[in-house]
């Protein structure tokens, strides 16, 4: 059981870094790393649009997170 728990505790780490880039990242990532013009009407919407993305990949990281460290008999659940 505990190369399932490696595992899963370097997806929470992954989804834990994705999800701060949508939230920290000057366009929420959605014109450096996606690709999105920018310089186009609805800038404001698009970029609020990756925030809340980001904060609900941020729930869902932080319930790996402690999934990992406090309950890892739920891992295979996950």
């Amino acid at each position: 059981m505990k190369l399932p728990a490696y595992v899963f505790g370097v997806i929470a780490g992954l989804s834990t870094a994705r999800s701060l880039i949508h939230l920290l990242a000057h366009d929420g990532g959605a014109g450096s790393i996606a690709g999105i013009d920018l310089a186009k009407a609805g800038k404001s919407g698009t970029l609020f649009g990756f925030g809340l993305w980001g904060s609900a990949q941020l729930l869902y990281a932080l319930i790996q997170v402690v999934v990992v460290s406090r309950y890892r008999s739920l891992v295979p659940l996950m």
